[in-house]
């Protein structure tokens, strides 16, 4: 082959860009770009060398992505701290139980069955997010 993947960005569909802007800097992403810088529908972020693009858009098509961390425990622990959840609340008029996983703090990481220790958290737009890495020995 004469090139190379560089760089794997993925995309994903949120009804609102800057609550996926605000949600995902809770999770340690940065702005990078905005695309038009008027009137935006689409937004770069990035933590590190992981990349993603968030897009507006009002189809709801939820995808799955493993983040691979150095520190399951200290990730879960600011992810906590940072309190994402309450977005989903705030936006719902503080309703109690209506925004389903996304609203609710992500249960503690752990052994799956896969032998990964992990945790899973889900967005607004029904994204599931695991953060973790192969369990130890």
């Amino acid at each position: 082959m004469t090139w190379n993947v560089k760089e794997q960005v993925p995309s994903l569909a949120v009804a609102d860009l800057d609550m996926g802007i605000r949600y995902y800097s809770c999770l340690g992403f940065e702005l990078e770009w905005r695309w038009p810088r008027e009137s935006p529908s689409h937004v770069g972020l990035r933590n590190g060398p992981a990349a993603l693009m968030l897009v507006r858009s009002e189809v709801r098509v939820g995808v799955e992505i493993y983040f691979v961390v150095d520190d399951v425990e200290s990730c879960y622990t600011e992810l906590c701290a940072a309190q994402p959840w309450k977005l989903v609340h705030a936006a719902l008029g503080g309703t109690e139980g209506a925004g389903g996983p996304a609203s609710s703090p992500p249960n503690p990481p752990s052994v799956k069955d896969h032998q990964h220790f992990d945790f899973t958290i889900e967005d607004p737009w029904g994204h599931r997010l695991t953060f973790g890495r192969e369990a130890a020995g």
